[in-house]
């Protein structure tokens, strides 16, 4: 079985710091679980979203006062599998069964370093509950609705502490999951937002790509 070179494994780091950045964005605000205040809908929505059916995600992370964007392309099976696409490699990871990569216009490798923990660590709720704990959450409130891709939404947005960003996210009125995403703050000196499209398909499947 191929190894991935050293270069690749830098890749994977930058992807996997991407990921981890943004999911950290979107969790560290809600409150810890047990405690009742305005962020609760919040809080268990994203419970729901681990424990739920497979789903893609489309990202979109702007810098607004510099220009740059990136798109990243995502599909989870929680608790254990993620694809993800970017505009330089494929990447798949599974627990216990390790990392692949697929740099742009290459083949399939296996990373001699497993990162699929680390990636997949944010959508453990035990991560979810010490985000919860070491950030503060403020300003949660209902800003608003909107029907998206058929679904009626309540938008909610709040503050996260040491973070300066500022969070929407669309939930689901019947099923209470989250559809949607948007974050904007200052990331690494530049102001950016995040915009991120969820898509729930319990047909997704994640293989290892070869053997």
């Amino acid at each position: 079985m191929r190894k991935a070179p050293r270069s690749s494994l830098i890749r994977i780091s930058s992807v996997a710091t991407i990921i981890i950045s943004v999911a950290a964005i979107g969790l560290a605000a809600m409150p810890a679980a047990g405690e009742s205040n305005p962020c609760d809908p919040i809080l268990s929505s994203i419970r729901k979203q681990v424990s739920g059916p497979a789903f893609r995600t489309r990202t979109t992370i702007v810098h607004t006062d510099s220009g740059p964007s990136m798109l990243l392309q995502g599909e989870f099976i929680p608790p254990d599998r993620v694809h993800l696409i970017t505009d330089r490699q494929e990447l798949i990871a599974i627990l216990n069964k390790g990392t692949f990569i697929k740099p742009k216009n290459g083949s399939w490798q296996q990373s001699p370093v497993d990162m699929s923990e680390t990636l997949l660590s944010f959508r453990d709720p035990k991560v979810i509950d010490q985000l919860a704990k070491d950030y503060i959450k403020s300003d949660c409130k209902q800003v608003g609705s909107e029907t998206l891709n058929g679904q009626e939404t309540t938008i909610w947005q709040y503050k996260t502490s040491g973070l300066s960003a500022t969070t929407r996210i669309w939930i689901n009125a019947s099923d209470e999951l989250p559809y949607k995403q948007e974050i904007e703050g200052d990331a690494a000196g530049h102001k950016s937002k995040t915009t991120q499209l969820i898509e729930y398909d319990p047909g997704i499947r994640i293989e290892p790509p070869i053997q």
